[in-house]
């Protein structure tokens, strides 16, 4: 990541904090659609040199009293923001390995409404870990 992308990165998180607390502190879906968009975008990688290759794994990890208010529609929002990613690589004709999934998981680290993403690239000769987690997740 270059100084100035890092740069931009600090300055977007302070503004959404300020925000955040303006606007009650209270997580909204949109905010974690925008997290997967930059993090597809940020997870891209070639392959052989010609096309773009997204990451087909993505982990949203929110605070535990964010989870609570998420979890009745904690399936349904995966569901939701893994067709979301798929159709968003689909219309900039990045490549995808096997079926993209997104997972939403409490993690005490992350602030309230303040949710974090990591993706990654799983394919089918590799076993990855979730972050923070020391079990495998099974891949689909």
């Amino acid at each position: 990541m270059n100084h100035f992308r890092r740069f931009e990165d600090t300055i977007e998180e302070i503004l959404e904090g300020k925000i955040i607390s303006l606007l009650g502190g209270q997580l909204h879906p949109v905010e974690i659609a925008n997290l997967l968009s930059k993090a597809l975008e940020d997870g891209c990688s070639h392959v052989k040199g010609e096309r773009l290759v997204a990451p087909n794994r993505f982990f949203v990890f929110v605070n535990p009293l964010d989870y609570d208010m998420l979890r009745p529609y904690a399936e349904l929002l995966q569901e939701q923001f893994s067709a979301y990613v798929t159709q968003l690589a689909a219309d900039n004709e990045f490549g995808i390995i096997g079926a993209l999934r997104v997972v939403i998981q409490p993690m005490h680290s992350v602030p309230q409404a303040r949710p974090r993403v990591s993706a990654y690239l799983d394919t089918p000769q590799s076993s990855w870990v979730c972050p923070g987690n020391t079990e495998p997740v099974p891949a689909e």
